[in-house]
């Protein structure tokens, strides 16, 4: 932890005040006593707007206490309830878990700190089903589940979650509300298996419930009329996709790599989208409108750094925004609009503090 320099370097310039002044006065009055008290009287005042400068300084300009830099980004999650705003969650390398708001008309906020106390996080996921509120699910290190949740009212406290002994340690999550009360969670084991498990407001969780899909590597979730859509990449390159009926093969995306991270939108008028990064950084996005088939696998073209995870979201009626993170750590943006169809990436800048002074990432 940093603390602050404000109170040691006050108290050595008033120290200085008092004895610098004081030598000053006792020497120029042994060799010219009238000059004594105008010397000592400048000398004093100088050091003491001194004093003040610096404590608007350290007070006003330099940053407060707080703790150092929280490491490269690892994973992001994106949050969002067609407000023209969504919520980017991150992960970093030491385990905290970050927040940031991005507005469709103003751009990017400061970051803020919404970690687990004590528990490193590994995965992130969230879901926004109304303007000013958003649910926070987080897997930690320890293969451990927590939820959170934010209203009008700010922040509620952690909430643990039972985990799955036949699923073991999590190592993916996603969650989602689908617009009648009803939160869906999925978590993939270090075993590789599909777990699902819900619960209603005001009710407790329910049981987890094998989702029949083995070899699973990462996970996303979306909805369409009141029920859970899921996308999942697995151990031998393919995606697959279930809604309300089985399991659907959507292939392999055109990469010469393995997909390792996948997200999904949900936009207007029954409109899905997958995205997926594959081990080399590539991106392959395919996507539906209601009932018809899905489209095919499209690339998209690859920014500068190296993509390791991806999240996805809409902040208004046709607007859609992806954010991926690259193997160093720094975040990337790409929207799609009715004006303008994909936007080129853009470096979204990440050495950024927070409300309270805090670096938060590098």
């Amino acid at each position: 932890m940093r603390r602050s320099r404000l109170a040691p370097t006050v108290a050595l310039v008033v120290t200085a005040a008092v004895v610098v002044p004081a030598v000053v006065n006792v020497l120029t009055g042994l060799l010219t006593p009238e000059w004594s008290l105008r010397w000592g009287l400048l000398l004093g005042g100088v050091l003491v707007a001194g004093v003040v400068v610096l404590v608007y300084f350290e007070h006003y300009r330099a940053r407060p206490a707080g703790p150092e830099v929280a490491g490269p980004i690892k994973r992001v999650a994106i949050s969002s309830a067609g407000d023209d705003t969504m919520q980017l969650f991150a992960v970093t390398e030491n385990g905290s878990i970050l927040e940031r708001q991005y507005r469709q008309r103003r751009g990017w906020g400061a970051w803020t700190d919404v970690s687990v106390p004590g528990q490193p996080g590994y995965d992130v996921a969230a879901t926004a089903p109304a303007h000013g509120r958003v649910d926070l699910l987080v897997a930690d290190r320890a293969g451990g589940l927590w939820v959170r949740r934010r209203d009008r009212q700010g922040w509620r406290e952690w909430d643990t979650i039972d985990g799955s002994t036949r699923l073991g340690p999590i190592i993916a999550v996603d969650i989602v509300h689908t617009g009648t009360s009803r939160l869906e969670l999925y978590a993939v084991g270090e075993g590789y298996r599909l777990g699902h498990r819900w619960r209603r407001d005001g009710f407790p969780w329910s049981e987890w419930y094998d989702q029949t899909r083995i070899n699973s590597r990462d996970v996303a979730l979306t909805y369409r009329q009141g029920k859970p859509q899921c996308a999942v990449v697995d151990l031998d390159k393919r995606v697959w996709f279930r809604g309300d009926k089985e399991w659907l093969d959507l292939g392999r995306p055109p990469t010469g790599s393995a997909p390792v991270a996948i997200s999904s939108l949900r936009g207007s008028s029954g409109h899905q989208e997958v995205f997926v990064v594959s081990e080399s950084g590539e991106v392959s996005h395919r996507w539906k409108w209601h009932d018809d088939p899905w489209s095919e696998w499209y690339p998209m073209p690859s920014p500068d750094g190296v993509l390791v995870d991806i999240a996805a979201g809409t902040t208004s009626d046709g607007r859609l925004e992806i954010v991926g993170v690259d193997d160093h750590g720094g975040l990337w943006q790409r929207s799609f609009g009715e004006k303008v169809e994909w936007s080129d990436w853009r470096r979204v800048d990440a050495a950024v503090y927070g409300a309270a002074g805090r670096k938060l990432a590098p």
